[in-house]
């Protein structure tokens, strides 16, 4: 048999694995995706660290390259690597519950007259504790554990934090969600690798 037809025979096996579920949910472009999150963060947190308060929004101008970049991952895994799509898919209406319930608390938190840095830091408490829930719901998934309980714990700080002082924290704690999550998972598909069970592009 030729190396061709070598190739063709493993791209067959790859695509009925991964049709039948049996490819790990994540691959490297996730860890790249994360890994992402370091500079921007890190950035970000530099530029509240010296940016005039009604300059502080152009810290997320980077991020408007990094939400097409997930967005055209998430349709190419639809085809290229089911497993991770519907990874991915399954995350959805939590992003959607964390979305809707952030945005009721806090215009409800505005109307009370709570002080901001109490209410994001509520906020961002309740928040690490529904991505520890999520994380805990499966191995690969428990990769969000350190950025869940940064989140948590600085929920708790944040009501003692200036807004400057926030703002620069968000950004750090950005960063290190990014650098975990990546790394837990890069040894993931590298333990995944070990045993001969090819990971997803």
């Amino acid at each position: 048999m030729s190396q061709h037809e070598l190739q063709r025979v493993r791209s067959d096996l790859e695509t009925i694995r991964q049709a039948a579920g049996l490819a790990p949910p994540i691959g490297w472009g996730d860890v790249w995706m994360n890994l992402a999150l370091v500079p921007l963060g890190l950035a970000f947190a530099a530029w509240e660290t010296y940016a005039p308060p009604r300059l502080e929004w152009i810290g997320l101008l980077p991020f408007a390259i990094y939400v097409p970049w997930a967005t055209w991952t998430f349709r190419h895994t639809r085809t290229h690597a089911p497993a991770r799509h519907r990874e991915h898919k399954a995350g959805l209406p939590l992003v959607a519950v964390i979305s809707v319930a952030n945005f009721v608390f806090l215009a409800w938190s505005r109307r009370v007259g709570m002080p901001p840095m109490v209410a994001g830091g509520c906020a961002l408490f309740f928040l690490g504790v529904l991505v520890a829930a999520h994380a805990s719901t499966s191995r690969f998934r428990a990769a969000a554990w350190p950025a869940a309980i940064s989140m948590a714990v600085f929920g708790m700080v944040m009501p003692f934090c200036t807004r400057h002082e926030a703002l620069i924290a968000v950004g750090l704690i950005g960063a290190f969600a990014g650098a975990s999550i990546a790394a837990i998972q890069a040894w993931q598909l590298h333990s995944i690798a070990r045993v001969n069970v090819p990971a997803a592009n």
